[in-house]
């Protein structure tokens, strides 16, 4: 039933039919939370903070957690009695009012901030007494919205949480005036094992200070095995500066690093770091030094995802023994510019001198390479290449006549070789139509298809980061 019924909607609709219907699906209605602006009230069942502090046991099924909004935090009082409490403790804080009107007019608090406040404080010692202890991933938009203490209520219980191990972090650059003391709590959460952190557009003088910080609350999570810096356009360092603030001497584990930035300089400090790196996905294209950088201090990485090819990436690969995936993940409103290129002789001819087992490339790209007999000849050289995926997005639609002309090359690669098509079911069935030959190559090939949906693949290898 679980499998038919995919609506959360109507899960929860089921919830109410019995008592073993609400035992079935209450983990799975339950096992993930959004929570946003509108309406104030969004948690399942019309649950509020007060009603978090109650200790519904059903919270225990919650496995990850997602804001967008902050105002869930803020109390808001229902009926008359808990109106004349919130005045009343408004009044209660009327003596230390002269001493905060003497500040800017800006930073006089109201009335719902100064009860948000106090009543805040309040819910959160109640929550932080493990009411979500099988929470493990939080994904955190940070808007400005609620009162001043709401982001650093929550960060409290974020710190607070036992199981908690990803972490997606979406910071505005703005300026808060106790943005120290917001990031200091912020680099104490702890257990991590994945960590995105994103900087969105605003002021880039604060760069330098997040930077820092975020420097701090890597190091404070040894097992950290997943981290994924996401950098706007206007970044102006890079986000490879962030292990300057790591110990030399207790160098992380990282098994997998995606950088999405234009600003990647290639920064000594981070050589310690990147040692136990298995897989490495960069977006947009590095300085020269960078892949140099890299070869001279023994980094090869098993399995690389890239935005760009360029000469200095041709070399390195030339050098890597260790390659067993190699993926060019171009965003496709870049794959139709000829200044971007990537099907390039000297990117194959270094490809056939590693341990390859598997290409995964765009349709765009791809319709460019089939024709070359030169490519075809390297790819058969490729003595460990056991697959090739073709990743179809919609900004990349081919014609049949590619698709034809792919499937015919793939064809004379030999038997070993499979082929992965990711993308819609039209053009899945146009793959199946060209293989349906008298070509007893063709035939072979129709054997060895694998088909996947486009959003399957984004979700397991997360080779697009620019669509998130």
């Amino acid at each position: 039933m679980l499998h038919e019924v995919r609506r959360t909607k109507d899960l929860q609709n089921l919830r109410l039919v019995c008592k073993l219907f609400d035992d079935i699906f209450a983990p799975v209605v339950l096992s993930h939370i959004h929570l946003r602006s509108y309406p104030p009230v969004t948690l399942p069942g019309g649950v509020s903070l007060r009603d978090l502090t109650r200790r519904n046991e059903s919270l225990a099924f919650v496995k990850s957690l997602t804001i967008y909004s902050l105002e869930w935090l803020v109390f808001q009082p229902e009926g008359f009695h808990e109106h004349c409490r919130a005045a009343l403790q408004y009044l209660l804080l009327a003596s230390t009012h002269p001493f905060r009107y003497l500040r800017s007019a800006k930073d006089t608090p109201s009335l719902s901030n100064e009860v948000a406040g106090v009543q805040g404080k309040y819910y959160l010692k109640k929550l932080q007494e493990c009411i979500l202890p099988n929470l493990e991933s939080v994904k955190w938009y940070m808007q400005i919205d609620g009162p001043k203490t709401s982001r650093t209520l929550f960060l409290k219980v974020l710190v607070s949480l036992p199981s908690l191990k990803e972490l997606d972090l979406s910071l505005k650059l703005y300026n808060i005036e106790d943005l120290d003391s917001f990031m200091h709590l912020l680099a104490q959460v702890s257990g991590l094992q994945k960590l995105t952190l994103r900087l969105r557009r605003g002021h880039s003088s604060y760069h330098g200070s997040y930077l820092r910080w975020f420097g701090r609350l890597i190091a404070n999570n040894p097992n950290l095995a997943y981290l994924h810096l996401v950098w706007h356009d206007d970044a102006t360092l890079s986000p490879l500066r962030v292990f300057r603030y790591l110990p030399v001497d207790r160098p992380t584990q990282l098994k997998h690093l995606l950088l999405d930035t234009y600003i990647i300089t290639s920064e000594p400090d981070m050589i310690p770091h990147l040692r136990s790196l298995q897989s490495l996905n960069i977006c947009w294209m590095p300085p020269s030094n960078f892949w140099e950088t890299l070869a001279l201090n023994g980094i090869f990485i098993p399995f690389l995802t890239v935005g760009f090819v360029g000469e200095a990436l041709c070399k390195y690969l030339l050098l890597n023994a260790s390659l067993v995936s190699f993926t060019i993940a171009t965003p496709a409103y870049f794959s139709q510019n000829p200044s971007y290129l990537l099907g390039t002789l000297g990117l194959f001819r270094a490809l056939e001198t590693t341990h390859v087992a598997q290409i995964t490339i765009s349709p765009s790209n791809w319709a460019r390479w089939y024709g070359n007999a030169e490519i075809e000849a390297c790819l058969r050289r490729c003595a460990k290449l056991r697959r090739i995926t073709l990743i179809f997005e919609n900004g990349c639609l081919p014609v049949y006549k590619d698709i034809r002309a792919t499937a015919k090359t793939v064809s004379r690669l030999g038997d070993k070789i499979s082929l992965q098509i990711s993308g819609d079911d039209y053009i899945h069935q146009a793959f199946r139509k060209c293989c349906q030959s008298k070509d007893p190559l063709m035939k072979s090939l129709q054997q060895r298809l694998v088909f996947l949906e486009l959003q399957d693949l984004k979700s397991s290898s997360s080779l697009f980061p620019w669509s998130y």
